[in-house]
């Protein structure tokens, strides 16, 4: 826009110096017979009808005043006023008898009309060509701005969005500019970009699907086989045998290293994992509380008969989760208790270990938290933080308590409405 305005302004500056170069004074008549003239008005005045009358023909207009302003003689339409004067071009010469001015003779050569005609006509020629070239410029801008800078502008942010990330904004196509082809081409590429981004991400969330699924799936079945061989390990008279179940004891451990290593290595995988209740019997989550007691450590119980909403596979890894922590870190018999209270089945897991301080039952519910007691144990951290994260998932929660001896899990598992 500003080179067009730059070049507007140049046509109107040179329109304006042409102006002025022409627009000068128009030249003077003919002295010598403008003299001859008034010399043979003042031998004649005031009579000056035949010396007008005998004035060569070049002085097409001619008008003698007298003093007061009446016209005395004329040729052609007079020129009684100074305007009327100055319109004609006329040239004014004093009239004077006797050593008196008597009047004015006023003169408007044919040939200074013509010079002021052409003058016009140059003008008016020079001023339309200035003009034409003023919109011509202004239109090229006009279809420049519309043709090649606004696509390209277009262009320069749809690129900018792509580059940010922003794919879901079509580039819209106008065939009728330059950039036409170029546009097209530019949205296939945005398509193309988006699929694949997609497909990268549903890789990506397949990826984390399947290890979160695995690692669950594998921690319970290495956990069981932990405490059984360390079972077996401690009625095994053989010390051959018992030498090859504390291999297999530390084998396991080595294996829940790994997984949590996986864990951590993706640590979003709670989050993707699919958690889907449905209604089951009180009674079928009981037998889950038993299935994840390979050793017997769970004294007899009965739960209230009731129907829960519950995921059956989550609410397997909730309980194996927390049975393996009371047998890894107290290793005594664990005793359920269990309620209905408001819109809750509430089990409550209590063994009679060492526990945990007091001022650590919210903390260790923590990703990655583990009590200060723990040490010399193997573990990440991850067991109750998990089974707390899937009961919040189901629409329950889990809490731990001090049982003052041991540590008391609850578990609140929510009815079915």
């Amino acid at each position: 826009m500003r080179a067009a305005l730059a070049v507007v302004a140049a046509a109107a500056a040179a329109f304006l110096g042409l102006w002025a170069s022409v627009d000068r004074p128009v030249a003077r008549p003919d002295t010598v017979a403008a003299c001859d003239l008034r010399l043979a008005v003042e031998r004649s005045w005031p009579d000056a009808s035949a010396a007008v009358g005998r004035a060569p023909e070049a002085f097409q207009r001619i008008t003698v005043l007298s003093g007061d302003g009446a016209v005395a003689a004329s040729r052609g339409r007079p020129m009684d006023t100074d305007r009327e004067a100055f319109r004609a071009g006329a040239s004014s010469f004093d009239v004077v008898v006797g050593g008196q001015r008597v009047g004015v003779l006023r003169i408007a050569d044919g040939r200074a009309g013509e010079l002021a005609r052409a003058r016009r006509r140059v003008l008016l020629l020079a001023g339309g060509a200035i003009a034409a070239i003023s919109l011509a410029c202004l239109a090229l801008h006009a279809f420049h701005r519309r043709r090649i800078a606004r696509p390209f502008a277009a262009l320069r942010a749809f690129a900018a969005d792509v580059a940010a990330g922003n794919l879901d904004a079509p580039l819209t196509m106008d065939r009728g500019n330059l950039f036409g082809p170029f546009t097209e081409a530019f949205d296939i590429m945005r398509d193309e970009l988006a699929r694949a981004r997609r497909r990268e991400e549903e890789a990506k969330q397949s990826k984390k699907d399947l290890v979160a699924e695995l690692g669950h799936d594998i921690r319970t079945p290495v956990a069981s086989i932990a405490a059984t061989a360390e079972l077996l390990a401690l009625t095994e008279t053989d010390a051959a045998r018992r030498s090859k179940l504390e291999t297999v004891g530390d084998l396991t451990g080595q294996i829940e290293a790994l997984v949590a290593d996986l864990f951590q290595a993706n640590e979003e995988e709670l989050a993707v994992l699919r958690v889907e209740p449905e209604v089951v019997a009180s009674g079928e989550v009981a037998a889950l509380l038993r299935a994840a007691d390979p050793d017997g450590a769970i004294r007899p119980f009965d739960l209230p008969g009731c129907l829960v909403s519950v995921d059956r596979l989550r609410m397997r890894q909730v309980f194996d989760n927390v049975v393996a922590n009371s047998r890894k870190y107290a290793a005594t018999p664990v005793t359920v208790a269990s309620r209905l209270e408001g819109d809750f089945l509430v089990v409550d897991v209590r063994d009679t270990g060492p526990g945990v301080p007091s001022g650590e039952l919210e903390a260790i519910l923590g990703k990655g938290v583990r009590g200060s007691n723990a040490a010399g144990r193997p573990g990440q951290g991850l067991g109750l933080f998990t089974a707390s994260y899937l009961m919040e998932r189901m629409g329950g929660s889990l809490h731990c308590r001090d049982a003052a001896p041991g540590l008391g899990v609850v578990v609140e598992i929510p009815l079915a409405r």
